[in-house]
């Protein structure tokens, strides 16, 4: 399958660059059957795309509850706020939460306790769930100009 996503809209060089990356990355790690990094360096994916967003929408002065601007928000507090602001569909955040959740395959103690490791079929889900997040937004950026 082809996972490819073009990030040029996201307008920050630097941020395009990282994000470009890490999703390259997620990529060739689940080529190499890496999995767990591919579910990582998708979430990292993420983070870096739904903070672009939400930095563009909300005004500069936003933070969260603890009074922590955007840029250090959580990925858990990113798909709400997101979800909440339209920015996503609901297919994006059903993806979101997935990939969010998925992030605990790599805590070694839940793994000991009983949780699966990350595998093949985890990972696809993540790079598929990365692609409808960025599809999503994408979609409801251009309707919102």
């Amino acid at each position: 399958m082809d996972y490819s996503i073009d990030f040029s809209f996201l307008d920050e060089p630097r941020l395009r660059q990282l994000v470009t990356q890490y999703h390259k990355e997620s990529v060739l790690a689940y080529e190499q059957g890496l999995y767990a990094a591919a579910v990582v360096l998708c979430g990292a994916t993420l983070e870096g795309v739904l903070t672009w967003a939400l930095r563009n929408r909300l005004p500069p002065s936003t933070t969260d509850k603890s009074g922590r601007p955007v840029t250090e928000w959580t990925l858990d507090a990113l798909i709400r706020r997101a979800a909440a602001e339209g920015i996503i569909g609901d297919a994006a955040e059903k993806a979101s939460w997935a990939v969010k959740d998925f992030r605990n395959y790599i805590h070694p103690f839940k793994v000991i306790k009983g949780s699966s490791r990350a595998d093949a079929a985890l990972a696809t889900s993540a790079l598929s769930a990365a692609m409808e997040t960025v599809r999503s937004l994408t979609g409801r950026l251009a309707t919102m100009k």
